[in-house]
């Protein structure tokens, strides 16, 4: 069965710009129904630290003993900070913003590593590094390329909709 990890940016954009839950409440019902969707500690402590109703949600959906342990997917976050330092894509800032332990981004794709039913939907874009230059990029990795280069799927969320033939 396909699991689902949200990133934090593909829940507050479909809250607060795609379906507001009091237009599009079945949308989020079937968020929570499908059991299909997990969100990770480091996902649901960056949204308790978000202000509105998403908080709320979050809290009245997702609770503690629900959300999947960093604990499980250490050797696989290790292998993503090598991927990040060795990789040659970006600079000791670029894959800086990545290594402390408290950003979501590299925990999902371990997770993603750790179970390869686990499909992470997230609202970024993938920039990739400019292969061409010179230099290391300084900018932050995006989760659409270090998941690639790690075997690890990536949907927007119309994808997951799409995929599991959702209807609202």
């Amino acid at each position: 069965m396909t699991k689902y990890l949200l990133d934090s940016n593909a829940l507050i954009d479909a809250y607060d710009k795609l379906y507001p839950i009091g237009v599009f409440g079945s949308v989020w019902e079937w968020l929570i129904t499908s059991k299909k969707f997990f969100i990770t500690k480091q996902v649901y402590e960056e949204l308790m630290a978000y202000d509105g109703d998403l908080k709320i949600w979050i809290q009245g959906h997702f609770e503690k003993n629900e959300l999947i342990d960093e604990f499980i997917a250490v050797q696989e976050y290790a292998l993503v900070a090598d991927f990040l330092t060795s990789s040659g894509y970006w600079s000791e800032a670029g894959s800086g913003l990545w290594l402390n332990t408290s950003k979501t981004d590299p925990w999902l794709i371990a997770y993603g590593m750790h179970d390869s039913d686990c499909v992470i939907v997230t609202h970024e874009n993938s920039s990739n590094p400019n292969p061409n230059s010179n230099s290391n990029s300084r900018k932050e990795p995006k989760i659409p390329f270090v998941a690639s280069k790690n075997n690890v799927q990536v949907q927007h969320l119309w994808e997951v909709f799409s995929n599991e033939n959702a209807v609202f």
